[in-house]
């Protein structure tokens, strides 16, 4: 019996665009966003704290992943955004990417990129903005970090400075 390789799915969150602070009281909208592939491994990015309603990330995130998820129809990428708040963070809006949504030659796994906008859905359910989303399939073996854990930042990965980012799982 032969063993499939496992892979790894790369996720560059780039921007987004016109987002809907959450509250009158936020003077200058500052988000972040979390993200998973598996609900108990979530991955944060950075804080943008210039962009406001426009932010730019721009953070590679990386999940362990198998063929069948890749292969599933309703295999997802979740995706919460938020705006820091003084005594608690407010959700922007969400996003759902699916698996099967990443053109074929991603699938395979060539490492060709593929990059999306993608509506933002409010909490209500209406949708107010846009991310630009960038993914890519690699083999795992290429990507040793994946061997300790199931999801992981690039920022975290390089060591820069945890005070500026706070890490890979929540």
């Amino acid at each position: 019996m032969t063993r499939k390789p496992m892979l790894a799915l790369e996720i560059n969150l780039i921007s987004a665009q016109n987002l809907k602070p959450p509250s009158a009281n936020l003077r200058r909208m500052q988000t972040y966003a979390v993200v998973w592939v598996d609900p108990s491994h979530k991955v944060k990015t950075r804080t943008d704290r210039v962009g406001g309603e426009n932010p730019t990330w721009n953070d590679r995130l990386f999940f362990s992943v198998s063929p069948e998820f890749l292969s599933s129809e309703t295999s997802a990428v979740s995706i919460e955004i938020y705006a820091v708040g003084y005594l608690r963070h407010h959700m922007v809006g969400t996003v759902r990417f699916l698996a099967s949504n990443l053109p074929p030659a991603v699938l395979s796994g060539s490492s060709i990129p593929s990059f999306s906008a993608v509506h933002i859905r409010r909490p209500s359910g209406r949708i107010h903005g846009v991310l630009n989303i960038g993914a890519a399939v690699i083999v795992r073996s290429h990507f040793p970090a994946l061997d300790r854990r199931p999801a992981i930042g690039y920022r975290e990965q390089v060591g820069e400075n945890k005070h500026k980012y706070l890490g890979a799982c929540w």
